[in-house]
């Protein structure tokens, strides 16, 4: 059985920096408590704990006096929380990310509704979310500060007017519809996306919002934000898919942009994603003749190489089992 592996796959710049970053914080310290999970990929996770750093859900269960915004960012609120329970924070935010979530709080300011292409309960989008719809809290803080000069904060603002998630247009119009807004009112739309979505999806869906909303005279401004790590290992997986039997994806379970890689490498063979070597079967393999290997984002390359080596173990044995 013949192993090929993905041209471009496996750990990016980003979580390279943010495990970078709590190693270096970790010195000197007995205990970082991470807001989530610093990076989703299990093996790192453990290695972690070993050090020092744990998970924790939020502010609410730490009991560190240390503690850490995740690779995938975090919303203001939790920076001016931490601050006022007088916890030390470390920002271990991938840039690609703080690049996004200052992107949707300025086109916010400028008057767009910010619609984030992406999954609703992901970290990643729940802060952007809260960097975008920030920009009121500032401007009602600016507001209340009783002088006669006019706000610094020049946000155009409306009561209804809020940054929303969706991956549809029927979720868009779902979502003005709970606040009172007709779809025909809105005046101009900015859609972005969650960095590590699919491109084809993300094109996908602003060519239906295009669509839906031209036709009431909205402006439409797309920003592709899909970082280059992920527009890279996308591709890659794909052509890799179209030449193998069946393709293997390491990665966390919890991490979007390996699940998204098996989504895509399953449109042209069987795709199974494994966060371990140990959870390859046997049957995923019997009458191939090529495998093909791809990894997320947070998966480190001795992961890989696990998975390969198992991979050539596995080979091995069901030759061996093959009666002369």
């Amino acid at each position: 059985m013949e192993i090929k592996l993905a041209k471009e796959m496996g750990m990016c710049f980003g979580v390279k920096m943010t495990l970078d970053r709590i190693d270096e914080a970790v010195k000197g310290r007995n205990r970082i408590d991470t807001l989530g999970t610093l990076v989703h990929n299990p093996q790192l996770v453990e290695k972690l704990n070993t050090q020092g750093i744990q998970v924790v859900n939020g502010l609410s269960e730490s009991t560190s006096s240390t503690v850490a915004v995740t690779a995938h960012g975090a919303a203001p609120e939790v920076y001016r929380q931490a601050q006022a329970s007088g916890l030390e924070l470390i920002d271990t935010t991938c840039p690609l990310v703080t690049r996004v979530q200052q992107l949707a709080k300025e086109l916010m300011e400028q008057g767009d509704w910010v619609i984030v292409y992406g999954d609703a309960s992901h970290p990643e989008v729940q802060g952007i979310l809260g960097w975008a719809n920030s920009v009121f809290n500032e401007a009602k803080e600016e507001a209340n500060e009783g002088t006669d000069d006019k706000p610094k904060n020049k946000v155009k603002s409306w009561s209804a007017r809020r940054a929303i998630c969706a991956k549809s247009v029927a979720e868009i119009e779902a979502a003005l519809a709970a606040t009172g807004t007709p779809a025909a009112k809105v005046r101009r739309i900015a859609l972005i996306s969650q960095t590590t979505q699919n491109t084809e999806w993300f094109k996908e869906f602003v060519r239906d919002v295009v669509s839906r909303f031209l036709e009431h005279g909205c402006e439409v401004h797309a920003h592709n934000t899909v970082c280059l790590p992920t527009a890279k290992r996308q591709p890659a997986a794909i052509d890799l898919a179209k030449e193998v039997d069946v393709m293997i994806v390491v990665g966390g379970y919890e991490s979007a942009n390996t699940r998204h890689l098996r989504d895509i490498a399953s449109d042209f063979c069987p795709a199974y994603q494994i966060e371990r070597p140990e959870q390859l079967r046997e049957e995923w393999f019997k009458g191939v003749n090529i495998v093909g290997v791809t990894a997320g984002a947070s998966t480190p390359d001795y992961v890989i190489k696990e998975v390969v080596d198992a991979l050539e173990e596995l080979d091995a044995k069901m030759h061996a089992e093959v009666p002369a």
